[in-house]
């Protein structure tokens, strides 16, 4: 059933978008070591 689909969409010519979302957004940086938790981090791998 997909190869078949896949043949079908491949000897078509032309193609129409029905339905466009576009989100715009933006992921916030994570907040750096403070001097505490960066030792902790430090000391627990070495």
């Amino acid at each position: 059933a997909a190869a078949a689909a896949l043949n079908a969409l491949k000897n078509s010519q032309t193609a129409t978008a029905i339905s466009v979302e576009i989100e715009r957004g933006r992921d916030v940086a994570p907040l750096p070591f403070d001097l505490s938790t960066l030792q902790e981090v430090c000391s627990a791998k070495f």
